[in-house]
């Protein structure tokens, strides 16, 4: 099974690593000129997989490559950063398998993408035994447990903290988030996006990326 190590993380043996698994993928790349004609013959690939499986494992996975394929070329809009971002899964895919990948593209992208591509050719149908499941389950706490509740609820007041000093020093009018004055530091904390929740951390989080 490929996994992620420093010798993978090479796009050129990582290509390698697909020649000897899937060499009619890259023969299939190699032939087709554009990636428009690379994902045509790839959606005809895999939907004749599905209409010829009885398996619902192989079914789910060939489904999946088929998604990825009709949303190649698409735009998505992210709402944690108000950004448009254009989806080329598809097409990355066709460029790295011809030699022809951007140097800006991660290695990583590829590995999942095997992962995804062995699923569809040899999966494995899993069945632990309940018992064992439910063995494993126990020795993790869970989200319901006070314990994780309550750090929970700690990390949540600290990215509150954190958010209203992070926008206590932005002075631009134009900002998106601002205080207006008198405000005391609970009224500070309520008013702070979705108070304090996963998207706060988001935000904050993507500041900083912006800032450094």
């Amino acid at each position: 099974m490929l996994r992620r190590n420093i010798y993978y993380s090479d796009v050129l043996s990582l290509r390698k690593n697909y020649r000897r698994t899937f060499p009619g993928l890259i023969d299939m790349a190699v032939r087709n000129s554009t990636p428009e004609l690379f994902k045509k013959d790839l959606h005809a690939y895999f939907s004749f997989k599905i209409d010829h499986t009885t398996s619902e494992v192989r079914t789910t996975a060939y489904r999946r490559i088929l998604r990825l394929i009709e949303c190649d070329g698409t735009v998505v809009n992210e709402l944690s950063t108000g950004d448009r971002l254009s989806i080329h899964t598809i097409t990355y895919l066709w460029q790295f398998l011809r030699g022809e990948l951007p140097e800006t593209v991660s290695p990583d992208l590829f590995i999942d993408l095997y992962h995804q591509l062995e699923q569809s050719e040899m999966p494995e149908e899993i069945r632990p035994d309940r018992s064992l499941v439910k063995r494993q389950m126990n020795r993790w706490p869970t989200g319901l447990d006070e314990e994780v509740i309550a750090i929970r609820e700690r990390n949540k007041e600290r990215i509150i903290e954190a958010l209203v000093r992070k926008i206590e020093r932005r002075h631009s009018p134009s900002g998106r988030y601002q205080f207006t004055e008198g405000l005391s530091e609970e009224e500070k904390s309520n008013r702070s996006p979705n108070g304090g929740g996963r998207a706060v951390s988001i935000w904050l989080w993507q500041s900083k990326v912006r800032e450094n």
